[in-house]
């Protein structure tokens, strides 16, 4: 629920930067920012879903043992965890 939450907060901010400092909060820009968060917030528990499905059907939660615990993070689990943003975002 805190991803969601801080997912709905970004959505808000970009589309509240875009109307500019002084926009007022008119029931159109209140609208479009309800409707935006309430669509992609459904569609990124639709694609969470799609996956954690995927992930049984080829028996991939093995996969998940791979991933550090909290508090389990050292050097070489950073390192490991940069790495795949690297490579995510390039």
């Amino acid at each position: 629920l805190i991803f969601l939450s801080a997912m709905s907060n970004a959505i808000a901010t970009s589309i509240l930067a875009e109307k500019g400092d002084g926009a007022s909060l008119d029931d159109d820009v209140v609208a479009e920012v309800l409707s935006s968060t309430v669509v992609l917030l459904g569609l990124s528990t639709a694609c969470l879903g799609a996956v954690l499905i995927m992930m049984g059907k080829f028996r991939l939660a093995d996969a998940v043992a791979y991933l550090p615990l909290p508090g389990e993070y050292d050097l070489v689990h950073l390192a490991f965890l940069e790495l795949i943003l690297v490579v995510i975002l390039s």
